[in-house]
């Protein structure tokens, strides 16, 4: 179905000076928390081909922190990766939203016991008296529902208008826990609220009260504030896909930012415990558990989310946590608030570096703990990377491949009879055309990708996306296109 899209070469090791204190107890343990990642990825980075450009960043109050910037921000210019590179994060984002509505509320300019009628007086979801749903118990994941349209607009093809939320809502949504239940839905519709409120776009408030505020320069929730930014990238048998930076339309509150590695040490400090101009209190109320959830993970256990990070324990040490994921893109950030300390991974591509990011920031945090002993020893930390690494190349290599083969070829007659445009109350207008011997097309201005596979059947993806989904005309009885099936949603020809 449509909507189930919704679930290096060296450049050295930067030092910067933030003055906050410290203690010689708690040095000693992040000292030996940085060795045990940099030694575990120093394998890694030795492997050929693996990924374009990371940085890895480790922040210590008292301490100056480490940047370790590596590879290329752009694999097909070489343009190196540095310090003030800025990398797209993805869902980190929400705890940067978290901290920002944390504020709003404080400020009385967007209560979080707003609830969702109030702001959307016009939504209606079935089995969900959205009078009971707060802001937040959006911004927690607490809503009790979800909605695959809006989400998959906001992230992959267009700015959707604030005043439509209510209407794309109510044609696009599905139940889910109302106890906790991970989507982008309640972050992007807090946003909109926040926009019909105030007139200003989340965008804007987040450049007043976070990003400023913390000095963080080489970060914007718009890319085109920051023309620097990484690309990202893709690996696959036959070699590399490189997607430009979003655009600003689809750079969304539940995933839309880009941070450079040392803004990055920023935000770690600051949610550390570190000197900001933000209050301590401020932090402590954004990390403050508002659901319970559980996970899993080795030796790592996440019971609960706040608002945006979630909270979790290994090794005997607390702390916060919050990956990103998107085409091309993998991230994951942990902060220590007892300890005073944080770490963050971003890599400008997805080989496998989800589930890296994953297992770095365990080394961390059990390392910290004074129990490397349990940890996978350095080469054999590489060589299961390395094994999962080609296995996923492999087989999304052959997934889109098997996507794609055709065994009919369209007239350019049966190819003209495609088009039109096509619309749903939900995703929007679909756009067809037959063009040069193929079919081309876009859903709300962003281009499709499309190869024929059988009789009025296709295989399509977004220009933004990897994922390839089956693609269908309907005829009536008369043998009229009357609308096209898009992995399950309905699109009716106009």
């Amino acid at each position: 179905m449509l909507h189930a899209r919704l679930a290096l070469s060296a450049l050295g090791t930067i030092a910067m000076t933030v003055p906050y204190p410290g203690n010689a107890q708690e040095t000693s343990s992040f000292d030996r928390a940085v060795a045990a990642v940099q030694d575990r990825m120093a394998p890694i980075d030795a492997q050929a081909d693996r990924f374009p450009g990371r940085v890895l960043v480790f922040s210590k109050v008292g301490e100056p922190p480490i940047v370790d910037a590596r590879g290329v921000a752009d694999i097909e210019t070489g343009r190196p990766v540095n310090a003030d590179t800025p990398f797209y994060i993805a869902s980190m984002t929400k705890a940067f939203v978290g901290l920002m509505a944390v504020r709003l509320d404080a400020m009385g300019v967007m209560p979080l016991e707003t609830t969702l009628a109030e702001a959307y007086p016009g939504m209606r979801v079935e089995g969900v008296n959205l009078s009971q749903v707060t802001m937040r118990d959006a911004l927690s994941h607490r809503m009790g529902f979800t909605s695959p349209a809006l989400s998959l607009r906001t992230a992959y093809t267009d700015r959707a208008p604030v005043a439509d939320y209510a209407a794309i809502v109510s044609a696009s949504h599905e139940t889910t826990d109302p106890g906790f239940s991970y989507t982008n839905a309640g972050y992007i519709l807090y946003a909109g609220a926040l926009e019909r409120r105030t007139g200003r776009s989340w965008k804007s408030w987040l450049d007043q009260l976070v990003l400023m505020p913390l000095g963080m320069h080489h970060s914007s929730a718009r890319t085109t504030d920051l023309p620097h930014t990484s690309n990202t990238h893709e690996i696959y048998e036959s070699g590399w896909r490189t997607y430009r930076p979003k655009t600003d339309a689809i750079m969304h509150a539940a995933g839309g930012m880009v941070v450079s590695g040392a803004d990055m040490a920023a935000w770690l400090a600051a949610n550390a415990g570190g000197d900001s101009a933000i209050g301590r209190e401020t932090f402590e109320l954004a990390h403050g558990k508002l659901a319970e959830s559980s996970r899993e993970a080795g030796p790592v256990s996440c019971t609960g989310y706040a608002f945006g990070w979630a909270v979790c324990e290994a090794g005997g040490i607390a702390f916060l946590e919050h990956g990103g994921t998107y085409t091309g893109a993998r991230s994951e950030m942990i902060v220590l608030p007892d300890h005073g300390v944080g770490f963050a991974a971003m890599f400008n591509s997805d080989s496998m570096t989800g589930g890296l990011g994953m297992q770095l920031f365990t080394t961390f945090v059990m390392a910290y703990a004074g129990e490397e002993a349990s940890l996978p020893p350095p080469d054999a930390f590489a060589a299961r990377y390395a094994e999962i690494a080609d296995r996923y190349r492999i087989n999304r290599s052959r997934e889109e491949a098997n996507g794609g083969e055709a065994d009919w070829t369209p007239s350019g007659e049966q190819l003209a009879a495609y088009g039109g445009s096509y619309t749903h109350p939900g995703f929007g207008l679909l756009g067809l055309a037959a063009r040069e011997g193929e079919l081309v097309g876009d859903l709300n201005g962003t281009a499709l990708v499309i190869a024929p596979v059988s009789a009025d059947g296709f295989a399509v993806r977004l220009a933004t996306d990897n994922e390839v989904q089956p693609f269908r005309f309907v005829r009536d009885a008369s043998g009229r296109i009357v609308s096209v099936d898009w992995g399950g949603d309905v699109f009716d020809r106009q």
